[in-house]
This record gives C-alpha cells, structure tokens and sequence, in this order.
C-alpha cells in the first residue's frame, strides 16, 4: 500500500528558471520523487516554453527515475512567487517497482506491489492547447482512455483525479467551462459501471484557458478497502439538480465523492475532495471568505467523523490526521483571513495557498486534502 509523502516547497525569483532550479534544490535527495507539481503564473502563450523548461531542469537533476511533472497556473501570495508539491515513494515501497512507461508524448508511472498496481498520470493536456475548453477535455479523456487500455486498468478504479479547468466559470457560445469539462468527463465514465463510487475530485480553474488532468488509480485483487465516504451534509455532486447547474437545459452533473478512503488492513489514507461552503447542494453565499473557510473545514472535519462513516455504513473506529492541505481562494484580498482560519485547525500542517477560480461564483475558497487513517482494534 502507498502512502504518499507530501511535502510543499517555496521560492521567489524573477526569473523563472531560478525560480525552478531553487525548488528543486530544495528537494531531499534521499528520497525517491513521484511527482511534481508546480504553481506560479503564466501567459497562454508563454505555457509551453515554461513547461518544457521545467521537464528539462527536473531531468537534468534526475539522472534516473525522473518524476512526472505538471505545471498548475494558479497564482500564489507574491507575483513571481512559485510552489512545489512533491509526492516521496515511502521508504517501505522498493524502487523496484516503479515502471516508467510512456504513451506519445505522455510520461506515467506504473507501481507494482504485491497484490496490487498503481497508475499515475499526472498533467495531461490536450493535443492542441488552443482548442475549446470542450474540445481539451475530449482529447484528454482519449488519451487517458487508451493509457488504461495499455494497461488493463478498468477506468472505474481511479480513486482520485485532479481537474484543472482553465477560466472556470466563463462561458464560450454560451457553454459555461465546468459544464463543457463535466459533460465530456460524463462521456469519459459512460464507459463503465461505478460500482464502488466516483473517484475523490478536485475541479478548480487556472487562469488560462486550458485543462489539465491528473490522476491516481489502483487496481488488483486483494483485501484493500476502497470506500466512497458521502457527507451527509452536503447532496452528492453527481446527484445536483439543475437549478445550481450552469449551461443548457439538459446539464450533466459533477461526477465525484466528497472523499475516497483506502484502507490496508490496520492503516489507510482518505482523498478529500475540494470541499466548499456548501450544505445541501446551496452555496452559503451570504457570508464572507473567513467564514466560509470556516464552514468548509467544518465540512472536512464532519466528513470524517464517526456519526458521518456510520452514516454511511462505515462501523470500523478510525483516528484520522489531516498531512497535507491545497487552499484555493478566488480574491487575493482575502488571503489574510482564509490563512488565519486555515491554521486555527492546521496550523503545523504542510499547506499550499494558490489564487484560483472556484467553481461557482459565489464561493470564495476550495480546500482539499489528504488524511492518514488507523484503524482502531475493536
């Protein structure tokens, strides 16, 4: 079983290269790298040039086992101001049994363990950047449909995706960009039955327009425990009704969980999804970003509370510790008060602040993260 390690690194340069070469100087060697994710700013027209630098400096550091990458254009506290969210293989795991594969012009990762097998893809853009927001969002799910093929992975046993959804809530010929991007993802999961739940999701804007799509999955036949956890207060995304549903008459709805737990006999982890100020399927759109941040980390502690996993049938006692936190606020004035409220609950936690749109216009902040489980001996 996997546990990732995250870890969020800082620096301010000018420039961007030494922006980069400062974040990965600040990487622990000793430790095997699984993937990076970089946040900073960037022109539409400057995103290709900026990524190819980046996949450059990263294999230039690393002879071998080169981690995936992607770079997410959402802002952080400062202009020039870049962050890193590095993934480290547990020590438990053997390099061994990572497999560097590549499809086209696409670099995953294949983890072998005993029982099961993991797939990474982390960044996954479209053939042509320039297209439609619905256009992108076809050409990825292409892609991440023939990478599942290659390797006999059933597309229902993604656990967690991130969706990287340029400009939104804007709309072009009419179509909103979340609707566009949910209802070619709606397409994509047609494919197969969901049995055992949604993945845990994360759908947020980047002020350029373009999609960009990353995603964990697993697959295998053992005793791991891959459970989909609703919050009882707040309706299942995948069931909105159409009235906070932005686009044409007919709308495909947001296909996730609020969270993913996995579990390996006595340990685990839980995918939170971005979780927002909303009970029901409304926005709590009367009250500022504080308190909103507030009723959204509310949410995250009631989504994994016992009267919530026994709601939804979950009986086993867990404890839970929260490691690593994404925040997303949409006004850069509001970066004080979310900040404080943030570490009210998490103050010595590893936590990434980014500016980006959320999904609707009158939410104000989006918070993800990821939990260690243990399960408690009855």
């Amino acid at each position: 079983m996997i546990f990732p390690l995250t870890r969020y690194y800082f620096s301010t340069n000018e420039n961007f290269e030494n922006n980069i070469l400062s974040l990965l100087k600040q990487i622990d060697k000793s430790k095997t790298v699984l993937n990076l994710v970089f946040f900073g700013n960037s022109e539409i027209q400057c995103y290709k040039n900026k990524s190819d630098i980046i996949n450059n400096l990263v294999k230039n550091k690393f002879a071998e086992l080169t981690p995936l990458t992607s770079f997410v254009v959402q802002p952080l506290d400062t202009f020039h101001k870049m962050g890193v969210e590095v993934q480290y293989l547990p020590e438990s795991i053997s390099k061994e049994s990572l497999r560097y594969k590549k499809f086209e012009d696409i670099d995953y990762l294949i983890i072998n363990s005993e029982f099961e097998k993991y797939l990474i893809l982390e960044g996954i853009l479209a053939n042509n950047i320039s297209d439609s927001i619905q256009t992108q969002s076809d050409s990825i799910f292409n892609k991440i449909s023939t990478i599942f093929q290659i390797e006999n992975i059933p597309i229902q046993n993604i656990v967690r995706q991130w969706n990287y959804i340029g400009n939104i809530t804007s709309k072009t010929n009419g179509i909103q960009h979340y609707q566009a991007f949910n209802d070619s993802r709606s397409r994509f999961y047609s494919q197969t039955e969901w049995h055992n739940g949604y993945p845990a999701a994360t759908g947020i804007s980047m002020s350029i327009d373009l999609v960009l799509v990353s995603l964990i999955a697993i697959s295998g036949n053992s005793e791991l425990q891959i459970i989909p956890i609703d919050n009882s207060l707040q309706k299942p995304a995948y069931n909105y009704s159409n009235s906070v549903l932005v686009g044409r008459d007919i709308k495909t709805t947001p296909k996730f969980e609020r969270a993913k737990l996995i579990l390996d006999s006595q340990i685990g982890l839980c995918y939170i999804s971005g979780t927002a100020a909303i009970r029901g399927e409304q926005s709590l759109k009367e009250i500022n970003a504080a308190l909103q941040t507030k009723q959204t980390i509310e949410n995250i502690l009631y989504l994994l509370s016992e009267k919530n996993l026994e709601i939804n049938n979950f009986d086993k006692k867990i404890i839970y510790e929260i490691e690593s936190v994404r925040v997303y606020i949409r006004n850069e004035r509001d970066y004080g008060m979310v900040k404080t409220e943030v570490e009210r609950f998490w103050k010595d936690k590893e936590v990434i602040y980014t500016f980006a749109t959320i999904c609707r216009d009158e939410l104000l902040v989006e918070i993800e993260g990821i939990a260690k489980i243990t399960l408690l001996s009855d």
